[in-house]
């Protein structure tokens, strides 16, 4: 059994909530490049996708953390 020594947590619903707003924001200024690159089906899949993680953020329905563990040397 490995002994956790230290344990972090951090909160990063607010950078990653800003994070998202910002990507659906740019992806769609650039929509009409992205169809000629990715293609019509691809930029439809995107775009749902970086809308509906917007709504789950903005709404508050989820967030974000990250966790740090560590264990002490042998």
């Amino acid at each position: 059994m490995v002994r956790i020594v230290c344990f972090k947590f951090e909160d990063l619903t607010e950078p990653w909530t800003s994070f998202v707003e910002k990507r659906f924001l740019e992806f769609n200024q650039q929509k009409e490049r992205h169809v000629r690159v990715l293609g019509q089906d691809a930029v439809d899949s995107l775009g749902y996708f970086y809308s509906v993680t917007k709504m789950v953020f903005v709404k508050g329905l989820i967030g974000g953390c990250r966790v740090i563990a560590t264990k002490p040397a042998i």
